[in-house]
């Protein structure tokens, strides 16, 4: 059995022996972008045939630095900043303090990579808000 990915085989799926009528092949050097997946049996003695063709996405990785004031005054106002690559990535950021979600900075969408939050800082030691 051959793995196909847009009818080519792919490395490393060329020769795959099915084990209790199930062949696998795992790989890690599929491109980013849509991927028609399919599977094809030789088979013995005239059986054989394609399997239905699955779509694997591979998306990019996507990483996130985080930029903030190193330090701020009890009141003042404090302006976070995420830039997410790729630029292109969607979603949302949500901006936490110690693993609680900062009240006004949850679920910022994405503008061209970045999600920005002002807030401000809290009294002598509450957590920000």
């Amino acid at each position: 059995m051959a793995f196909y990915d847009n009818n080519r085989v792919i490395t490393g799926c060329e020769a795959k022996t099915p084990a209790g009528g199930v062949a696998t092949c795992s790989v890690s050097t599929l491109a980013i972008g849509s991927h028609p997946v399919a599977a094809y049996y030789s088979g013995s003695s005239g059986s054989g045939g394609t399997s239905n063709t699955v779509t694997q996405t591979v998306r990019a990785l996507t990483s996130t630095i985080l930029f903030g004031q190193p330090s701020s005054r009890e009141g003042e106002v404090i302006d976070f900043a995420a830039v997410v690559s790729p630029s292109a990535a969607g979603g949302t950021v949500t901006f936490m303090d110690n693993g609680v979600n900062i009240s006004g900075c949850v679920n910022i969408n994405l503008f061209q990579g970045t999600a920005a939050c002002l807030t401000f800082t809290p009294w002598r030691g509450a957590p920000i808000p």
